[in-house]
Parts: C-alpha cells; structure tokens; sequence
C-alpha cells in the first residue's frame, strides 16, 4: 500500500472514531504506536519517559479527537499532538538522564557499537529540544520541511534554519568520530 493511500486509510479511521467507532482507534494505535514510541525514546533517550509520552500522546488523541480536521493529513494532526506532549513533558526539567546503552537498546540509532550509540546520544542530548525533534521528525520520520513546519507550528524558512543549526552543532559534537584514520 502506497503511503498517501495508507495515510489517507487513517483519515478514514479518525473519522469513524470521531463518529464513535472505539475499534478506529485501536486500529490506529496499532498503527502508530511503534512509532510513536521511538519518535518519544529518540526525543528522551529513556524508556521510562518515552513509554510514559508515548501513552500521554494518545490519551491526548484519543480526548482531542473532535479537533481532527480531515482536510489536514492524519500523520500531521498526531505528530503535532506528540510534539505538545513532548514539549509539555515534566521529563524535560534539567539534564536528560540518558540509559546506559546495552544490546537491548542499541538498535535505536543503527550503530555497530555501544561506544558509537553512546556518542551520538550524547551529542543528540546536547541538541535543545525543538533542535532534536525537528532532526528526528526529518531524518527518522522522513517528515517533508511543510510537513515539519505545520507539527511545530513554524514557518519553513524556520524549520529549515533550525535543522541547518542542529546539524551543524552534530557535526562539531562528532567530528572526532567521522574523520577518516590519520586525516587531522
């Protein structure tokens, strides 16, 4: 199934739920819990917090559901609700506290080693807030900058403005880790 007619599947569902249909959205939150998860653990870096934002964000829907308007895509109107949730969150009071990375949860970055995951959790952690769901949302999630742009509620030149920053602040943090051996 092609993503625009999947997405355009999930409207429908949101629509029957709006109507009253409790199996639309059990249909949705089995379609999108998964990523709603790793979009909330890449964002916190821990999995108590992203399990709890995670839930926050669809007890969120599942009460704001009157508020979908079916002109807008669905993808959009639910990762705008996980952006209020993860900037709202009591999780975001001083430092992340970041996991010790194991086996279990190294899959997370697709890195080969503990090391390379512990780097790069580091140099995301040091990203603010709207810096590390702005990457997330673009390069995770595949989100168009229009797309982005309508979730944080900022026009594209800003989107565009605080990924070029965010990227750039990754490159300094890892520079030491991408440089090929002997080149300095």
């Amino acid at each position: 199934m092609s993503a625009k007619r999947k997405y355009v599947k999930h409207t429908h569902l949101m629509l029957r739920f709006q109507n009253g249909d409790e199996s639309a959205f059990r249909s949705l939150l089995i379609s999108y819990k998964n990523r709603v998860y790793a979009l909330c653990y890449r964002f916190f870096q821990n999995q108590a917090a992203a399990e709890e934002a995670c839930q926050d964000s669809f007890h969120k829907i599942y009460v704001s559901r009157d508020s979908f308007q079916p002109e807008g895509a669905f993808v959009i109107w639910l990762f705008a609700i996980v952006n209020q949730v993860l900037q709202s969150s009591r999780h975001l009071g001083g430092n992340l506290k970041l996991e010790p990375v194991t086996r279990k949860n190294l899959k997370a970055y697709h890195t080969q080693s503990i090391e390379s995951q512990t780097t790069i959790r580091r140099a995301m952690a040091a990203l603010s807030n709207e810096e590390r769901l702005t990457l997330l949302l673009d390069h995770w999630e595949k989100l168009s900058i229009p797309e982005i742009s309508e979730i944080l509620n900022r026009n594209p030149l800003a989107v565009e403005s605080i990924l070029f920053k965010a990227r750039a602040k990754l490159r300094i943090k890892l520079a030491a880790y991408t440089e090929p051996v002997g080149v300095r």
